[in-house]
């Protein structure tokens, strides 16, 4: 399966909704679609299957901006807080 990425606009808050497999090739577009107003940003991840390290980093940093992830898995959360305690 791709990853797939939707931005839902509504008034002044964005939601992207991902889906599928992210890995690092595809932050560029996933920063691209953010944009540069990441506090009133949230990330759909219901439908995300996989993700590789540096996306769990991303994330994090992500989180740390302002960002609020939505749907997050178990397992991604665990791995972010795991990356963010040893980061």
């Amino acid at each position: 399966m791709t990853w797939k990425i939707e931005k839902v606009v509504t008034g002044k808050t964005c939601t992207l909704h991902l889906s599928g497999r992210i890995r690092t090739d595809h932050l560029k577009d996933l920063k691209l679609a953010l944009g540069d107003d990441l506090v009133n940003c949230a990330l759909d991840l219901g439908e995300v299957t996989i993700v590789d390290v540096d996306v769990v980093r991303f994330l994090g940093q992500l989180e740390k901006a302002g960002v609020t992830l939505l749907h997050c898995s178990r397992y991604i959360r665990k791995w972010i807080t795991k990356e963010v305690d040893t980061g």
